[in-house]
């Protein structure tokens, strides 16, 4: 089973006025690079993600306030079992247990910024072979979600403002007045 999480967005913008349309066309055309925004929201996302693990719920292992669902009964009795026969295991950790989903997610590789867009996630595999990230930020009618990867609204709000000042500086590039 995989899971593939994005999201996109589109501009659609509609003027009467002549000259605003073709300005804003001309800027429109003038993004057709937008690797240096793409490349700052990547790498914000990455960061705030990896900020995220390290500020997890100590009760729960939830992040940024929001409570994960306890592990079943029996998740934690067959846990427990393997703890006693000698493997340190921490049973009420989901996802943070061994660090893979943490360590990947702060690799350079989890960020790939493509020509007109951004990825950023993970592949990790369980021990069994699964992968386990999507599976755990989606759940299913065995596993709850446990969500992982998600942006607060001060984070899109700094996103948003990243962003602004991108399409500012292009606009003054393009009109030349600052």
């Amino acid at each position: 089973m995989e899971y593939e999480l994005m999201a996109r967005s589109a501009i659609d913008v509609q003027f009467d006025d002549k000259d605003i349309y073709r300005l804003v066309n001309t800027l429109l055309k003038r993004i057709d690079n937008p690797q240096p925004l793409l490349k700052t929201v990547g790498r914000f996302i990455r960061k705030q993600t990896t900020k995220m693990f390290r500020g997890r719920r100590p009760d729960t292992g939830g992040v940024r306030g929001e409570k994960w669902p306890k592990l079943a009964e029996s998740t934690i009795m067959q846990k427990a079992a393997l703890k006693k026969r000698g493997k340190a295991i921490e049973i009420h950790r989901p996802l943070v247990r061994t660090g893979a989903l943490r360590t990947s997610l702060a690799a350079s590789s989890a960020l790939k910024i493509m020509r007109k867009g951004l990825e950023y996630g993970t592949d990790v595999k369980s021990k069994k072979g699964f992968s386990y990230p999507g599976f755990h930020q989606v759940g299913d009618s065995r596993v709850p979600a446990r969500r992982w990867l998600f942006l607060n609204k001060e984070e899109l709000n700094q996103i948003a403002h990243s962003t602004k000042q991108f399409l500012e500086g292009k606009l003054v590039e393009l009109t030349g007045k600052g």
